[in-house]
């Protein structure tokens, strides 16, 4: 192993710790602020479509066709709505640059490469060893803001996502949020609009907005905090890398250890 093999992790790791205040690597938007604001707007009016009229038209429709077969009960129905609004956001994005940036290169803006792991790895490694100081987090918060515990927390979402339910159910929770959410999510707050801020302010100031509208669009008052941390270290990992494997690799792992405490307290309660 020669000397510059050696060394890459190392960069890439110092990298990830002096983002804030060395830059990025991320590539600069050519597109300027209409396309931006046409983008945010369209996707916008398209998820409010999505979420309250065509996933559940497509819900009515499925248990109409189903009904006389089984009767889904309420978490199922819950997951499969998540599943529908998250699959539908995956494709209206897709056709939403595709059409809205068709004039623009956006060679490097959404790649997602497994090659160079070596650079990578060390940079997912460090977000990781940070989620349970996130977790600790997220715990006060709910104590702070809902006057509750994290127990008390992860039991009440146990019994909203799961409450007994088959195994079926359980794969499909996480299939929506460990493996589509975090694809799409990265897809548009990492692979788009942190670049598209970044050219119009400053990459540090970008992070810190986009990470603010990544936690504000969750809706939950006692993980804004969390979230916006995370938002964070998404983005950095992406600014570190141009690459989004790492930004959503971190967000799926994330997603899936949230489940899995959740699915966990639902077998206890069985």
């Amino acid at each position: 192993m020669n000397d510059s093999d050696s060394q890459g992790p190392i960069m890439y790791f110092k990298n990830y710790l002096i983002l804030l205040l060395a830059g990025n690597r991320m590539p600069m938007a050519p597109w300027g602020l209409g396309t931006v604001i046409t983008v945010m707007t369209c996707w916008i009016i398209g998820f409010w479509i999505a979420a309250y009229t065509i996933v559940p038209a497509a819900i009515r429709a499925i248990q109409e066709h189903i009904g006389s077969y089984c009767l889904l009960s309420s978490s199922s129905v819950h997951a499969l709505r998540h599943l529908l609004l998250d699959i539908s956001q995956l494709v209206f994005i897709w056709v939403l640059f595709s059409r809205a940036l068709k004039d623009f290169s956006t060679k490097g803006f959404f790649r997602v490469s497994m090659s160079c792991a070596r650079y990578w790895l060390p940079i997912v490694m460090m977000g990781l060893s940070l989620f349970p100081l996130i977790d600790w987090l997220h715990g006060q918060m709910i104590v702070l803001v809902s006057s509750g515990s994290m127990n008390a927390a992860a039991t009440s979402a146990s019994a909203n996502m799961f409450g007994g339910e088959s195994v079926v159910t359980k794969v499909l929770w996480f299939t929506v949020l460990g493996l589509i959410a975090p694809l799409w999510e990265e897809i548009m707050f990492r692979g788009f609009l942190l670049p598209s801020l970044a050219r119009l302010s400053s990459p540090r100031v970008a992070l810190l907005c986009t990470s603010v509208l990544f936690a504000l669009v969750h809706f939950t008052k006692e993980g804004f905090l969390p979230l916006l941390l995370l938002g964070m270290i998404f983005g950095i990992s992406y600014c570190a890398t141009s690459n989004l494997l790492p930004a959503i690799l971190l967000h799926s792992l994330w997603n899936v250890c949230l489940l899995y405490k959740v699915a966990t307290l639902s077998l206890i309660h069985i």
